[in-house]
């Protein structure tokens, strides 16, 4: 992230500048606290979270778009601690299953390809997956698709 996109980030979160997109009336699941908190707002500058907490009119401009949840539940990305991709499924429809229900991560192990390929499969397998293990870019799950709901 740059310098600029730090400060606009901060600004947002602060109130000075508003969101790009608003989530309002939502409840919001803590995974940490196992606490459900209802009317919380996320506030999103860019493609990242600005804040997370009570409606704040600060954070609503002219251009905000506001997504009203009507008590919909808010939830992280939830990550797959246990997963055989090497060798069960095709990451690709790994991918598309699991993005539908909330997976953003998973864990997996290479102990199969590394065993039929060696070092030069593996390597193979990430860079053919590379948008898996890079936060930074949203996969497109089929031609022109997404897993976003319209």
């Amino acid at each position: 992230m740059s310098h600029e996109e730090r400060v606009r980030l901060m600004n947002t979160a602060q109130g000075r500048t508003p969101a790009d997109v608003i989530l309002a009336g939502g409840q919001l699941v803590n995974v940490y606290s196992a606490e459900i908190l209802p009317h919380v707002w996320v506030a999103i500058k860019g493609a990242r979270i600005a804040y997370v907490g009570a409606p704040d009119p600060l954070l609503v401009g002219k251009d905000t778009e506001v997504h009203e949840l009507n008590g919909r539940f808010i939830a992280p990305g939830f990550i797959d601690g246990h997963t055989h991709l090497d060798s069960i499924f095709q990451v690709g429809a790994y991918a598309e299953y699991a993005l539908a229900f909330g997976n953003t991560a998973a864990v997996s192990e290479v102990a199969m390809t590394a065993n039929a390929m060696g070092v030069k499969g593996v390597t193979l397998g990430l860079s053919a997956n590379a948008w898996i293990v890079d936060d930074r870019t949203k996969p497109s799950l089929s031609e022109g698709g997404t897993c976003e709901s319209e």
